[in-house]
């Protein structure tokens, strides 16, 4: 059995598995165009993170589209096995499976992250390294847009918001295609290269949507919304575009020709990548991932606060919603009252319009009429 044909059960818990509704993942490395290939999926009507979960908008990325809650729990799994978004484990190190604790804790995550019942479009370059364990999660009603970017233009990009040497940046980009490339075995697959959605995203969303109609549960419907999604992408993110003559390994370019082979639709992805990997990018992730128990160490304490931080905000939104049921009871209640006050104020109305009532008028002022006893 493949990880994609993996079905999680529903937990103890109650909550519904995240295996129970068709999924979308978003794979690709940093700075590849994941955030705006996912805003536009949204556009076409799929269904994108719950703002109370969404990483906050910053100058380097107008809209993540992305959890904050699964981003930090996936950067939690790679420093508990000595690794970081950008000094990744070895694949092999990394688990393939949720443990009954971790899938309970996901779905209840996910099904406040996702409260809809329209499919959910996952996006955050880490699951890109745990796409084993993701699927498990996720379970068999699953398929994939893979989204890669020119490894120049990602390593500048990479360099600009986080100071990371160019070199470190080919290398990343290097590790996250063999991460993705094996990781997606035998899904559907479309590959994009997101130059083009930018250039030409009229044709290049126009596919992708075709696509998505065949894809189970997947459709954004009968007519796809794209020219919101086409609206959606902003050309001006852009920023990054590769000097003519920077230098780039010839195991790189080998890499760039494959994915440029294998773009389009898969029904089952299969391909693998080149087997030449540059020994000296492959030895700056490796230095680069010594370094991650000394950052785990630094990160634990604002890891933990952050966990307790989320916990609290999601205390205060299940007390607001409490509070928001309770006043909405209230409105309802004081809606009927209204409604039966203007319903006795018509049968009065009528009443004392009737003839009845004006023949009795007489007889109404007599009975009024008290005389007052002498004193």
């Amino acid at each position: 059995m493949t990880p994609a044909e993996v079905v999680p059960p529903t937990p103890a818990g109650g909550e519904p598995s995240a295996g129970l509704r068709p999924w979308l993942l978003v794979a690709g490395c940093h700075r590849s165009g994941t955030s705006a290939i996912t805003g536009a999926l949204v556009a076409l009507g799929l269904q994108g993170v719950d703002e109370s979960d969404r990483i906050d908008a910053l100058e380097s990325n107008a809209e993540h589209w992305e959890s904050l809650s699964v981003a930090l729990f996936n950067e939690s799994l790679l420093l508990g096995h000595d690794g970081t978004w950008d000094a990744p484990p070895d694949d092999g190190e990394l688990p393939r499976q949720a443990s009954g604790a971790e899938q309970g804790r996901l779905d209840t995550m996910l099904s406040k992250a996702y409260p809809g019942p329209e499919p959910g479009v996952l996006k955050d370059p880490r699951i890109s390294l745990l796409l084993p364990f993701w699927r498990s999660v996720l379970g068999g009603h699953l398929a994939a847009v893979w989204i890669w970017r020119s490894p120049q233009a990602v390593a500048l990009s990479l360099e600009r918001r986080d100071s990371l040497p160019v070199e470190n940046g080919l290398a990343l980009w290097d590790h996250y295609v063999r991460s993705t490339a094996l990781g997606l075995d035998g899904l559907p697959v479309y590959v994009l290269r997101y130059e083009d959605v930018i250039e030409e995203p009229d044709a290049t969303l126009a596919l992708l949507a075709r696509w998505l109609e065949d894809q189970t549960g997947l459709s954004p419907g009968a007519t796809p919304r794209l020219d919101e999604a086409v609206s959606s992408l902003d050309p001006g993110l852009r920023h990054q575009r590769p000097p003519a003559d920077q230098p780039v390994p010839e195991t790189i370019l080998h890499t760039v020709a494959w994915l440029e082979d294998h773009g389009g639709a898969h029904d089952a992805w299969s391909a693998r990548p080149p087997d030449a990997v540059d020994s000296h990018l492959a030895s700056l992730i490796s230095a680069r991932r010594q370094l991650a128990p000394l950052v785990r160490r630094q990160l634990a304490p604002l890891v933990r606060r952050t966990n307790e931080l989320e916990e609290e905000v999601r205390a205060l939104q299940r007390e607001r919603a409490g509070s928001a049921a309770e006043i909405a009871r209230l409105h309802e209640a004081l809606a009927e009252c209204r409604r039966d006050l203007d319903a006795e104020r018509r049968v009065t109305r009528q009443m004392t319009r009737s003839a009845s009532w004006k023949i009795t008028r007489p007889l109404r002022a007599a009975g009024a009429f008290r005389p007052r006893r002498p004193g």
